[in-house]
């Protein structure tokens, strides 16, 4: 491996949303909030891969971890910018300054009225925005009021076939994981080939006893039904 993409802080997640496979392959399987031990694992990799940033979310709401405004700190010690993404339930204007200026981005799934109003506090408030603002809106069940939509993308997601058979052709990219050398770990240390991996399929060992640098990944049962197959050598 060359690069850690994800490192899921948090496998816990409070909503049930009907397009994320979280409530069938991680919800009374692996939730869990990430140790410390494996969190100084992950630390010691990503400051040996030189990463100047890292996602902060696999299938579940980094809000919940107790610890990630302390981690974000300590990540920005070793010169890394992270990112995340949110429901936005957790999210609060106090939560938006402590992290200001210490992340690239913030995506937002607004699956709960008060997200909505949390979010337009914190557009509206610009000198608590992070780095690049919020780019991304997954998600329809609440319509985004325009004066947070601005500057925002709507991004449907097929999870590979793991919630339905559910098939977006226009939505996609080239893989970065097999061909790119990059890889995600779970909330319990486990490295897994690709970050919508929900229920592990593709693990290679656990961080906490493998060598990454000597690690290689192949293609897997989630690579026929990907939306970024197209990518995947």
């Amino acid at each position: 491996m060359k690069e850690i993409y994800n490192v899921e802080i948090s496998s816990i997640c409070q909503n049930k949303c009907d397009y994320c496979p979280h409530k069938e392959l991680v919800r009374g399987k692996r939730e869990q909030n990430m140790g410390y031990k494996v969190w100084r694992q992950c630390l010691y990799w990503l400051e040996r891969f030189h990463q100047d940033t890292v996602c902060l979310n696999g299938f579940g709401e980094p809000l919940v971890h107790p610890r990630l405004i302390e981690w974000v700190k300590e990540l920005n010690e070793i010169g890394i910018s992270p990112y995340f993404s949110t429901n936005g339930i957790l999210f609060t204007p106090e939560i938006a300054h402590e992290l200001k200026g210490r992340v690239d981005y913030i995506s937002i799934s607004p699956h709960e009225e008060k997200a909505i109003g949390v979010i337009n506090d914190i557009i509206t408030n610009a000198s608590i925005l992070p780095k690049r603002g919020f780019p991304f809106v997954y998600g329809d069940k609440y319509p985004v009021p325009i004066s947070v939509s601005d500057g925002f993308r709507r991004m449907p997601h097929t999870w590979a076939g793991q919630n339905g058979d559910l098939v977006n052709p226009n939505f996609g990219w080239p893989c970065e994981f097999i061909p790119q050398e990059k890889c995600t770990i779970l909330s319990d240390g486990t490295v897994v080939a690709c970050c919508i991996d929900a229920g592990g399929v593709s693990a290679m060992g656990n961080i906490m006893d493998i060598n990454l640098e000597t690690l290689k990944s192949n293609r897997f049962s989630l690579c026929e039904k990907c939306h970024q197959n197209g990518g995947v050598v």
